[in-house]
């Protein structure tokens, strides 16, 4: 006798279980490209063998996306990545550097938009006033006015002042460290190249390697 193993139904995930009897399976139910279709016809041929049960199981398990911690997992590989270059800096160091300055940054706006849309209102720990404030702030939609007047790190504050919470202090951690993200994720998205004048006297010299652009910090 074999027994399947049930899904593992995450913590904060809703599951809905459908109890069919196999009779009510359709006899030639055709495969679909939606989950449940998939699930249904699994069902029925399964229910086709000699030794299935009348009954069958199939369970539609709605889970929380946590996209902003697959962003904090990729920053840390890329830093991991940086940290462990050896020899003279080259496109691959730079290339690590520069993915983990935009991830980190996009962790952080992930973070933010997660916890307004979508987790603030199957937090534990909010009161229902707190619920209905932050849903009011969704309401207004961060992409639209709200992202023209502030960054992530003062709509940060905003949240943190809706919910009484001291605010993160400028000029100190961590909002000192997310600043500086912040600035250098500008300077690689939005650059100002400049033209750069090479002189040599060498005849034998690969000029080639003096006509990429330079990028200016200011």
């Amino acid at each position: 006798m074999s027994v399947k193993k049930l899904p593992t139904v995450l913590l904060g995930a809703t599951e809905i279980v459908l109890v069919i009897p196999k009779g009510a399976l359709a006899s030639k139910h055709p495969k679909g490209s939606d989950g449940a279709t998939v699930a249904v016809h699994r069902a029925r041929t399964a229910s086709d063998h000699p030794t299935a049960s009348d009954q069958v199981k199939i369970s539609r398990i709605t889970n929380t996306s946590r996209f902003a911690v697959e962003l904090l997992i990729a920053t840390r590989l890329m830093a991991n990545k940086a940290s462990t270059a050896t020899g003279e800096p080259s496109h691959e160091l730079r290339s690590f550097v520069t993915a983990a300055v935009v991830l980190a940054y996009s962790f952080l706006e992930a973070g933010l938009n997660e916890f307004i849309y979508l987790n603030a209102q199957a937090n534990g720990t909010l009161s229902e006033a707190e619920k209905m404030a932050i849903a009011d702030i969704a309401s207004q939609d961060l992409r639209g006015e709200w992202r023209e007047s502030k960054t992530t790190l003062e709509l940060f504050n905003v949240i943190l002042r809706t919910l009484n919470k001291e605010e993160l202090a400028k000029g100190r951690q961590p909002y000192g460290a997310a600043e500086a993200v912040r600035s250098l994720r500008n300077l690689l998205v939005h650059p100002k190249p400049v033209r750069v004048t090479t002189f040599s006297d060498d005849p034998n010299e690969d000029l080639s390697r003096h006509s990429r652009t330079k990028l200016t910090i200011i």
